[in-house]
């Protein structure tokens, strides 16, 4: 991912790479999706990559990423949640409740870091 790190030059070029993974093979992207955001950061303060990830997902793997938060294999809200949870009142009603689904199980481990993040 190093690589690929130096190639890109902005936000906008990485969120067009994500949204073609998803469109040419949407069950490897959610497979690698774990790398991506162990590897490229920044991810974790996109707003509109987590609202691409609801968006793209079926519940299976809505499914297979809360065990995995809940496992604390990864994160997905990265270092300021809140803003991730205001950008969600745009999304539609289906995909706001996966975004929960994520965040509850991310933070299910830790009920005062959730609890600092929700006021």
């Amino acid at each position: 991912l190093k690589e690929y790190r130096n190639f890109i030059e902005n936000s906008a070029d990485l969120l067009r790479d994500m949204r073609l993974g998803i469109s040419e093979n949407n069950s490897v992207f959610f497979q690698i999706l774990p790398f991506l955001v162990l590897g490229i950061p920044e991810l974790l303060e996109n707003s509109e990559f987590l609202n691409l990830i609801v968006s793209s997902a079926d519940s299976s793997q809505i499914y297979k990423m809360t065990c995995q938060l809940q496992l604390g294999r990864y994160r997905l809200f990265g270092p300021d949640p809140l803003k991730i949870i205001r950008s969600s009142f745009e999304m539609e009603t289906f995909e706001q409740v996966f975004l929960w689904n994520l965040l509850v199980a991310e933070f299910s481990r830790n009920f005062e870091e959730f609890s600092a993040v929700i006021p």
